[in-house]
């Protein structure tokens, strides 16, 4: 039989085989542990409790792993640098015509997007294009 130490706050701190228990502190107590419980269960002040399943990834993290070929089942893009650098010249021009397109219409900026536009520019003034890659086809 396995002993499970558990905290005051009922978190399994440590688990020793039934007779090489050890004094504890107040607060924390030996429990019989039954087969299965490990140190990631928690004693609720009846019984072992099992940890909460992770929650599923969503759609954006299951796109995000495809998109980087982690996905077995589709090839995806890789994370390359030419893959890299395509996205960042795709995302340069997607931004810069949502921007023409919200100045046209007259339309305000949201305060999250326009902190991202300040990012991208200061990012881009970081780092800007050499003269000689702005006019290559």
């Amino acid at each position: 039989m396995r002993r499970a130490l558990t905290d005051p706050r009922g978190r399994i701190t440590d688990m020793v085989t039934a007779g090489d228990e050890f004094p504890v502190a107040p607060g924390f107590a030996w429990r019989d542990a039954p087969e299965g419980v490990t140190t990631a269960h928690l004693w609720d002040g009846a019984r072992f409790v099992a940890p909460p399943s992770p929650p599923a990834p969503s759609w954006r993290e299951r796109r995000k792993a495809a998109y980087a070929g982690l996905d077995p089942a589709l090839s995806g893009l890789g994370v390359d640098a030419d893959v890299i650098n395509t996205l960042g010249d795709v995302l340069d021009v997607l931004i810069a015509q949502v921007e023409a397109m919200r100045v046209a219409a007259g339309a305000a900026a949201t305060t999250e997007y326009a902190a991202m536009l300040a990012r991208i520019a200061a990012i881009k003034a970081a780092h800007p294009k050499p003269v000689q890659e702005e006019t290559r086809p």
